[in-house]
Formats: structure tokens, sequence, C-alpha cells
């Protein structure tokens, strides 16, 4: 009787060891891909950093892999992929959290946790381990470094990893307050587009200062009669385009040009109206230069230079002209506005 109970005792202890091996060689199998070193090189300077569309320098991770034809996606996908020989180079938006990296004939890590939280500039290694696949032992799908692969540069303009997707030209609107300083001296209301270098803008300011008082006079009996007075106010409104071609995380410097619309109502002066030259418009083109300056990754403070040519001018325009210079310089001549804008959008 004891023998048999000692006999049971070691086959179920036996039992239990191969389950136990099972579920580990089970567990190991599942494991094809797997990332055995994630640190941050200190040692490593990123001269020639890469900058995402908020203009934020991205971090660099060099994964050291067996096959570089492995995708790695990181869950805010990349801004560039750099392809080496035992080597992938991505350059990521420091917010990126999460990697999910495939081979084909492999099962795929997904959404690996960083370890570490990424800085702008600062480079990163990771060494990369893929299994080799084997059936009757017969190597099926192996890893080993292919010569024929020769060095070069992989830039994807999609990315789609994880939970988002990150497009190289990605649009971010923004809302801007400011001031026209000259010649308008009025509040100016911004509301724009920036799709990666490509700027589209509407504005529209509104002028505080007006003309001096102009008297349109009658003649009854050889004898003169006032018969309107205005004061002139300008409201106008602007559509322009830049290029950034000066992109950085901090600065920006945007040449613009564009249209711009006034209009002029006058604001009945001495209680003297009959409607008449209450209204009038003009329409001119503008060229200018826009300064950007990113105190943080959503705020602009700009400064925007810019000399408008008049195009047109309604004739209560023109004859408003003749009588007071300073109408005259809102249709044409130099502008000067500065302001700040909030732009949307990670």
């Amino acid at each position: 009787m004891k023998f048999v109970v000692v006999q049971r005792y070691s086959e179920m202890r036996r039992t239990i060891w191969l389950a136990a091996l099972l579920v580990i060689t089970c567990y190991a199998a599942a494991q094809d891909i797997s990332v055995t070193k994630f640190e941050r090189c200190f040692t490593c300077v990123n001269l020639n950093p890469v900058y995402d569309n908020t203009g934020t320098a991205c971090a660099l991770i060099r994964f050291m892999v067996r096959d570089t034809s492995m995708v790695i996606e990181p869950n805010n996908g990349y801004v560039k992929r750099e392809t080496r020989i035992g080597e992938i180079r991505l350059h990521v938006p420091i917010a990126t959290k999460r990697l999910t990296l495939r081979l084909y004939g492999l099962k795929p890590l997904r959404d690996y946790e960083l370890p570490v939280r990424l800085e702008p500039k600062v480079t990163y290694d990771a060494d990369i381990e893929a299994a080799n696949i084997v059936i009757d032992t017969t190597v099926v799908v192996e890893t080993p470094l292919k010569p024929e692969e020769k060095e070069g540069i992989d830039e994807r303009p999609v990315i789609r990893g994880g939970s988002g997707v990150v497009e190289r030209n990605m649009t971010h609107p923004y809302f801007g307050i400011g001031w026209n300083v000259v010649p308008l001296n009025g509040p100016e209301l911004l509301l724009g587009i920036d799709a990666s270098h490509h700027v589209i803008e509407l504005s529209c300011v509104y002028g505080l200062r007006k003309t001096d008082p102009l008297f349109y006079y009658t003649t009854l009996a050889n004898e003169e009669h006032p018969r309107a007075a205005w004061q002139y106010g300008a409201i106008r409104g602007s559509l322009s385009y830049g290029y950034d071609f000066l992109k950085k995380e901090r600065v920006g410097v945007v040449p613009m040009i564009g249209a711009t619309g006034s209009y002029y109502r006058g604001i009945n002066y001495m209680g003297i109206a009959t409607g008449e030259y209450k209204k009038a418009s003009s329409f001119s083109a503008f060229a200018g230069l826009r300064l950007k300056w990113a105190p943080t990754k959503h705020l602009n403070v700009n400064v925007t230079p810019r000399y408008d040519v008049n195009l047109y001018r309604s004739n209560t325009c023109k004859l408003i002209c003749i009588y007071d210079g300073r109408l005259k310089g809102w249709t044409r001549g130099f502008n000067l506005s500065a302001g700040v804008s909030w732009v949307f959008g990670n």
C-alpha cells in the first residue's frame, strides 16, 4: 500500500513538472520578438535633429536588429526612418510611449512600453532579438543579416502604428489676436491653417483711427450749403499664403503674399447726413514677412511687416483720397502688425 502511494506521488510530481515545462515552452515560443535592452546613450550627440510638424525636435532611437526589414510602429508614428546595415534608426515624437514590432513569419511584439520618457534631441539604443521558427528540425524562417542589403534612407509619408496615425504633412489650425500698429491702429483677428511648411490665413482688422471730417456741399443760388459730413473709419479683411522655409523648434520665418479688401464706413458728423458718400471701398495686394517665436509648443508670438499695393478704389474712395491723405495711406504703403496665436493639435 505504501509503495502504491509513493508511486502515485511520483507520477503526480512528474506530471506537474511536465505541465510546467510545457507552459514555459509555450510562453518562450510566443516571444518570437523581444527587446533585450533600451537605454539612453549618454555619449551620443545628435548634431542634426529632425523636427516634427509642431516644430519640436524628435528623439532618435537606434534599433540593433539582424533583419532590417522589421517593421517598427510607434504609437504616434515616426517622422523619419533610416536603414543601416544591422540597424534601424527612427526619429520619433517625444510623446511616443509604446512600440509594436513585426517581422514576417514571427509573432509580433505589440505595445511594448518604453521604459524611459523620451526627450528631444536625445539618442536611445535598443537591442532587438528575433527568434528562428523550427518545424520538424527544418528552419523555415530565419533572420540573418542579408548580404545584399545596403545602407539607405526610407522616409514614409504616413505611418500607422499602435493607436495613432502620424502624417508628415499634418495640418494644425490656429487662432490669433493682435494689433495693427500701422496704419489702422486697431485690433486684429487671425484664423489659419499650418500644413507642415505651408500657411493659409484669414485676418480682419477693425481700425480705430479715423479721417478728418469731410463736408460735402451743394450750391444753391450761388451759395454752398452742406448736405453731408462724414468721418471715415476702416475695416480690412485679408487672405494670405506663406511658406515657412526656416521652421525650427522655436523660431520661424514666413514670407507671405496675399490680397486685401477694405471697407470704409462714414460716421455722421455734426448731424448732417443725406446718405451720399457714406461708403467707400478699395482692393490691394501685398507682400510681407512674418517672424515667429514659439515660447511653448502651442503658443506663437508674431511680428508681420508688409507692403500693400493698391489695385482698385471706388469713386468715393478716390474722392476722399484727394482731400485726406490719411485714407490714401490706408490703401497702399507700409503695414505693421504684432500679436499672438494658439496652435491646436498635438
